[in-house]
């Protein structure tokens, strides 16, 4: 059943969480992470784990739960569905931030690069990549499709920019803005979707909840 079609619930008791996957080789050294398709490591495994036993907490029955197609998120997803005992759906449009040339590079490297960053960030494109602003594009158009007005809880596991970008654009908020939130792998993000917009209504760092 779509999203779209569940029943027995208004719309002003809709629940969104945001699920950053757990860490991967690729966090590790500080290198940018984006299209690379590293698997989780045992600490990631655990972080995953440790948000799936929050989301039982958390969660009610009749919850949709969509991942990102990179192997980090999906493996995620994989834990928190077997733990939830529901269905995991791909959903590429989630997939992280395009890195382009940039990918596996480091910021202590690029000191020019990270100062256009800095100084701009919702207005940076990667060379050859993305920018937050496709980013939040994307994921909106996505979930506008598949989703609609959500009628209960959906779960989305996915990245850092794609969390943030979607988070800036379901509460309307400025993609810089928005940039001054971390969410550590495993943190999650819950939104509450009623007829005004979505609200902030929790925040759950991460590292071992």
């Amino acid at each position: 059943m779509n999203p779209r079609e569940a029943r027995g619930r208004s719309p002003d008791e809709a629940r969104i969480f945001l699920v950053r996957h757990g860490r991967s080789e690729g966090n590790r050294g500080g290198a940018l992470l984006g299209r690379g398709d590293p698997p989780l490591t045992p600490a990631g495994e655990a972080e995953a784990d440790a948000a799936a036993a929050l989301l039982t907490r958390r969660i009610r029955p009749g919850v949709h739960l969509y991942t990102s197609p990179l192997i980090r998120a999906r493996e995620s997803a994989r834990r928190i569905g077997a733990r939830l005992g529901v269905p995991v759906r791909l959903a590429p449009p989630l997939i992280e931030l395009d890195m382009g040339r940039l990918e596996g590079a480091r910021w202590a490297d690029l000191p020019k690069e990270r100062a256009r960053w800095e100084a701009a960030p919702e207005r940076y494109r990667f060379p050859d990549g993305e920018g937050l602003d496709d980013v939040a594009r994307r994921t909106e158009a996505w979930f506008v499709e598949e989703i609609g007005t959500p009628q209960g809880d959906v779960i989305l596991v996915a990245h850092l920019f794609v969390i943030l970008a979607l988070t800036a654009r379901r509460l309307r908020l400025p993609l810089d803005e928005i940039l001054r939130l971390y969410l550590a792998p495993g943190g999650v993000i819950e939104l509450h979707s009623g007829p005004k917009g979505d609200l902030l209504h929790g925040l759950y760092p991460g590292g071992l909840l």
